[in-house]
């Protein structure tokens, strides 16, 4: 609400200075300033004018101000209203404004506890606030400004173009339900450790009885639906066959051997067919990747020189150099958004039946849809975490286990192990630690995210061992000798044999051919003879490799398995770096959404800003027409209303929600990088080291958990809280059943039943008259004194209860009203007697609550605000748990008396 006097002399009324007017407190800002700052659809422009003193404001005034907002707010619809006041036979005639096109009224100084009962006069004075509070209580049920009110009478009221004027009177109730609201709220978000069952169509959801066995069902089904993120299958090539070797190779083979033999060089001979049948996989094996002092020791170990435990990012950072050192292509990992959001999404499918991820339903009993209500068995609490005590942690520093971490956790126990071999003394403490540390990994591993984590740690520590196992068996096929000296020694004993047979060939050969030369053979016979033994002799020679070379043969057999088996463990080995390295990516990121997730989980509402609640302190001294008053709190009503609404509000996939509210919702201490996740969302997808501050997935993930408990609580929920509460009157009506209000003339507390706390403003038809001194005693209208029609409004904004009653008069002009042709009359003109008595029962309303944007004028002492409300939709409305929606945005003059 904006406050603006205008007596101040100023050339342009838009430089006016005002006084806004809010739930944090009052400020002074210019007017034009402000108006342009307004998002609204509708402004009430509300201009007091009094009787006394300085005079009535101008209608000059009036319309300058009118124009100022109309031009400041072209599209907003303007309501203006002009508000004359005085005390009894106050000369209200020449106070009215002269305004065309205004709604202009003359509020009746008359004070009544609702119209069937009876009035008295008020006048000002600055003893007895009753005058003035009366007044600011009347603008502001005119103008729609007590919290509650989503309208004004006034909004759809007709204006007058022939400047005629309505006597009214006013009375109003405001209920205010701060606590009950705060305490409402903070029952709703504070969910503990087990979430309602939510409402599945038309029934509820049903706890699973099992709920570790759901946890694995889910697990299993993300873990199936994503198989490529975890290590694949090895394919074994066969082992190559025994060649069989025909008479002709061997024939080949042995002439070869045969030269090698003359040549007194059968070592090479052999040396060259065990080359031939390994050389496919010459040069195909490189050095060894890790060694003893080499980065992969804290790959697989994860743990530093000094115990310590290696982070996981130092960790991949780590295995890449490594690999960049031995000179392996690493290419670009793949992302793995689509399994991060399946994570969470299956995670949120238990805890609300909803449908968050696709080829991960909900798990049902029979037909109906389950849930696990305990959170720890989705994702344990982030903070408990697991440490070592101070006497054993000075050996095993800076060991903090979160609790998705089963690697960490395999890690520690074999820590602890070779603690107590090398610290006997400690033996007894170790063990007692190992075990509660068991208990500790037993109880989050049966969870959703522990049984995720179990699966991604085995594979890790199965894919260590599988390098470590391959690095070794590349080390055995190396290993194998290219040639023996059994081989070489065979060749020389073979070499000798030829030799001889040789020898022996070539003296049958050559006796032959003397007994042919001596004429003891014929040519004929001694031509065949020579053949024959020279046919022998290759025969001969031929039979004495194929059986000489039989351990040459097995020999090469086993350098050709051999060979398979190292191309195939390198093939492996290179595989399997290939899957640790993605294995190491997707574990710290598991370690990071399950930190994030974790937290969420266990306050997936945030918290409600807890405000205190000031007591009720006002209420002497007010007027019989305005009543303010606290609704009680009841604990046991408001766990039945609790009771009935959680049924509504907590529907299938209610998580989902208030899930992209917590991935919107940046923490401020993430500096420029929070600005950088806002503007683009898939950062978190790609997940990168943009300042080498470490990835920023980490960062994120820890700064979310840090602030989830204390993050407001999503506007979404709150507004469909206030929907559901809304929709059920009867739950409402209980929980405003009982009100407190001080007495207006002896300031004690008071509690009664609402019905009779607002009994009497529910008159819906046009009844009684205006008091004495307000009608002029000429008006030439007999009706002119008569109530013509009754506006009755009860409106809530959240639980706060505004009942309003407005009464209108006839349309009149000025000098029906009082002035100073009255003052030498002498009896009262007929109908201005006193109201009668009567009472009736209505709803109720709420403390006056001044609206952000309402723009009034102010004068001197004991004078109150007047202001106009808008209902623009984009306004913001008051902070707190009661606040007025409608963003009320009002202007108003108001002068003081003399």
């Amino acid at each position: 609400m904006l406050l603006v006097d205008l007596d101040q002399h100023v050339s342009d009324i838009a430089d006016l200075p005002a006084l806004e007017v809010d739930e944090a407190g009052a400020r002074m800002v210019r007017l034009q300033d402000r108006i342009a700052d307004a998002t609204v659809d509708r402004v009430r422009l509300g201009v007091l004018s009094f009787t006394a003193g300085q005079g009535s404001v101008s209608g000059e005034q009036a319309q300058a101000l009118a124009a100022a907002v109309s031009a400041g707010l072209p599209y907003a619809a303007l309501v203006r209203v002009a508000i004359t006041v005085g005390a009894p036979e106050a000369n209200f005639a020449d106070a009215i404004p002269n305004l065309i096109d205004w709604q202009s009224m003359v509020l009746s100084p008359e004070d009544s506890l609702s119209p069937l009962q009876g009035a008295t006069d008020l006048r000002p004075s600055f003893d007895a606030p009753q005058w003035h509070l009366h007044v600011a209580g009347a603008a502001t049920s005119i103008l729609g400004l007590w919290r509650g009110q989503s309208d004004a009478v006034v909004d759809d009221d007709g204006v007058a173009s022939d400047g005629s004027v309505m006597p009214v009177s006013v009375f109003s109730r405001s209920v205010a339900s701060d606590e009950i609201e705060t305490e409402l709220r903070e029952r709703l978000v504070a969910l503990g450790d087990r979430y309602p069952t939510p409402r599945v169509e038309n029934h509820l959801a049903v706890a699973v009885d099992n709920e570790p066995a759901a946890a694995a069902q889910m697990a299993s089904a993300l873990l199936t639906k994503h198989q490529d993120v975890l290590p694949r299958k090895r394919n074994v090539a066969p082992a190559p066959p025994a060649k069989e070797i025909g008479f002709g190779e061997a024939l080949r083979q042995f002439f070869a051997f045969m030269m090698a033999a003359l040549k007194n060089a059968p070592r090479a001979f052999a040396e060259h067919l065990v080359r031939s049948a390994a050389r496919v996989t010459a040069g195909a094996v490189d050095h060894l990747v890790y060694g003893s002092g080499s980065g992969f020791v804290v790959v697989a170990r994860g743990v530093r020189a000094d115990g310590s435990p290696a982070g996981w990012d130092e960790i991949e950072e780590q295995l890449d150099q490594t690999l960049r050192h031995q000179g392996n292509d690493l290419g670009v990992l793949p992302q793995q958004a689509q399994l991060w959001r399946d994570y969470v999404g299956g995670g949120l499918t238990l805890l609300d039946a909803g449908r968050h991820a696709q080829d991960l339903p909900p798990v049902t009993l029979g037909a109906t849809s389950a849930v696990i209500t305990n959170t720890a068995m989705v994702a344990p609490a982030p903070n408990d975490f697991y440490e070592l005590p101070g006497h054993i942690g000075a050996y095993l520093p800076n060991w903090r286990l979160e609790v998705a971490d089963d690697v960490g956790a395999n890690r520690l126990a074999a820590g602890l192990d070779n603690l107590a071999r090398s610290n006997p003394q400690l033996a007894h403490e170790i063990s007692g630690e190992k075990q509660r540390l068991h208990q500790w990994y037993q109880q989050n591993s049966q969870s959703y995210v522990g049984r995720i984590g179990s699966v991604l740690g085995d594979a890790f520590r199965a894919t260590t061992q599988e390098i470590e196992s391959l690095e070794k068996r590349v080390e055995e096929l190396k290993a194998i000798p290219d040639f023996t000296e059994d081989i070489a020694e065979d060749q020389r004993r073979l070499a000798k044999k030829f030799r001889f047979v040789g020898a022996g060939g070539l003296l049958l050969v050559l006796a032959t051919i003397a007994l042919i030369v001596f004429n003891v053979l014929v040519l004929l016979v001694g031509a065949v003879l020579v053949v024959a033994i020279l046919v022998g002799t290759l025969v001969t020679g031929c039979l004495l490799y194929m059986r000489g070379q039989r351990r040459l043969y097995q020999f090469i057999h086993r350098k050709e398995q051999a060979a398979s088996a190292l191309e195939t463990a390198v093939r492996h080995r290179t595989e399997a770096l290939e899957d640790l390295r993605r294995l190491v990516r997707v574990y710290r990121q598991y370690l990071d959404w399950s930190r994030a997730f974790g937290a969420f989980v266990h306050a997936p509402l945030g918290s409600v800003d807890k405000t205190e609640v000031a007591g009720l302190s006002i209420g002497q001294g007010m007027p019989r027409s305005i009543r303010l008053g606290v609704a009680q709190l009841d604990s046991d009503v408001l766990d039945e209303v609790l009771g009935s609404i959680r049924r509504d509000l907590f529907r299938a996939g209610w998580l989902g929600a208030a899930w992209d509210e917590y991935l919107g919702a940046v923490p401020a201490e993430l500096g420029q990088q929070r600005y950088a996740i806002q503007s683009d969302p898939t950062m978190l997808d790609r997940d990168p080291n943009p300042d080498g501050a470490g990835p920023i997935l980490t960062r994120w993930s820890q700064a979310v958990s840090r602030n989830a408990a204390g993050r407001p609580t999503p506007r979404e929920f709150l507004s469909r809280a206030d929907e559901v509460l809304a929709g059920n009157p009867v739950l409402r009506d209980r929980l405003l059943s009982e009100v407190a209000f001080r007495d207006s003339v002896t300031g004690e507390l008071k509690v009664m039943s609402r019905l009779e706390f607002e009994q009497g403003l529910e008159v819906h038809e046009a009844q009684g008259r205006f008091r004495h001194g307000l009608i002029s005693r000429s008006a030439t209208n007999i009706d002119a004194p008569m109530v013509r029609r009754s506006v009755p409004q009860s409106q809530f904004a959240g639980l706060a209860h505004a009942t309003v009653l407005v009464q209108f008069g006839h349309r009149l002009d000025r000098s029906s009203f009082w002035g100073q042709q009255d003052t030498f009359l002498g009896e009262p003109a007929p109908g201005q007697a006193d109201r009668i008595d009567g009472t009736v029962s209505v709803p109720a309303t709420q403390p006056y609550q001044a609206d952000p944007f309402s723009l009034g004028v102010g004068g001197g002492p004991g004078t109150d605000q007047n202001g106009v409300t808008s209902n623009g939709p984009d306004a913001a409305a008051p902070a707190g748990p009661s606040v007025d929606r409608s963003d009320p945005f009002g202007f108003g003059t108001a002068r003081h008396d003399a």
